[in-house]
């Protein structure tokens, strides 16, 4: 018997050294783990054009702000130091909620008519790109207090603008007009058209208007203006139609309380304290600046 004990103790040993060695090489548990520094990647500069990046690239510490860098005075295209610039009042306005929320902002440029679905998708956290709050918009998105209001007219080829003076003057003309915007509805619901052409981009307007492909373009006042400045052949009419409602606004995600409640926040601010109409000047001296 006592042989069997002294065997018995030494495998009870062995196995009790064997269970130590383990325990001093198993990997802590999660609990135990030291936490890892947070190491954000780096944003870029606000306004620059940046490559598109997946919603898991974008870090709670940037905006990103879905737009349509061909609407100037609202967003545009410039090059400053030797890089292609998104500037432009709404741009201004978005770099104002940023600076509020204490994140960089990050711009992406895309067709106006993609740009809600893109919000859906989660590509971009707001809309800012002179968009009207229309019922069918508010049916995928949910939106700011307005920001700005204006009107809207019709640019025609140099020589004739002066013959047009009412939104009916245009029946039986091809109007170009942007696709998915408050224009394109206008023109639609106003209009006894020989044809609407809806295409993606303004500047692709301009460049319809100039060949000829449509008889006039349709478009809020301000835009009007500022590309009849920069482009030839091609002038504004006396045309001037207000609908209701036709303010401008910001969009973000169904539900977005959150965000949706600091953006109004700042709105207000800059509403009040006159900075929106500041914005908006210093905008159309850029644009006009950046035409010359």
């Amino acid at each position: 018997m006592k042989k069997m004990n002294k065997a018995l103790l030494c495998v009870f040993a062995i196995t009790l050294l064997a269970v130590s060695a383990i325990g001093c090489t198993a990997k802590p548990t999660p609990s135990e783990s030291p936490a890892a520094e947070a190491t954000p990647e780096a944003t870029a500069e606000a306004g620059e054009v940046t490559p598109e990046a997946t919603q898991e690239q974008t870090d709670k510490s940037t905006l990103v702000v879905g737009t349509s860098a061909d609407y100037p005075p609202y967003e545009f295209h410039i090059m400053k130091d030797g890089k292609d610039m998104i500037v432009g009042f709404d741009m201004d306005i978005a770099q104002a909620i940023a600076d509020d929320m204490g994140v960089e902002l990050e711009i992406k440029d895309m067709n106006f008519d993609g740009l809600l679905m893109a919000l859906s998708e989660g590509q971009v956290d707001m809309v800012v790109a002179g968009m009207n709050p229309s019922d069918e918009r508010k049916e995928s998105a949910d939106f700011s207090i307005m920001y700005y209001y204006s009107n809207h007219t019709a640019v025609l080829p140099e020589g004739t603008e002066g013959d047009f003076t009412e939104l009916s003057d245009l029946d039986g003309m091809k109007v170009g007009v942007q696709k998915g915007s408050l224009q394109e509805q206008i023109v639609t619901e106003n209009v006894k058209a020989k044809e609407i052409i809806a295409l993606g981009k303004v500047t692709d307007l301009v460049l319809a208007l100039q060949s000829g492909t449509v008889d006039a373009i349709f478009l809020e006042k301000p835009v009007a203006e500022s590309y009849c400045k920069s482009s030839t052949g091609m002038k504004v009419s006396k045309i001037e139609f207000t609908p209701d409602d036709s303010g401008t606004a910001i969009a973000v995600q169904k539900g977005n309380t959150d965000l949706l409640d600091k953006i109004n926040a700042t709105l207000a601010k800059l509403i009040e304290e006159g900075k929106v109409d500041e914005f908006v000047a210093a905008a159309n001296i850029l644009a006009e600046n950046s035409a010359e």
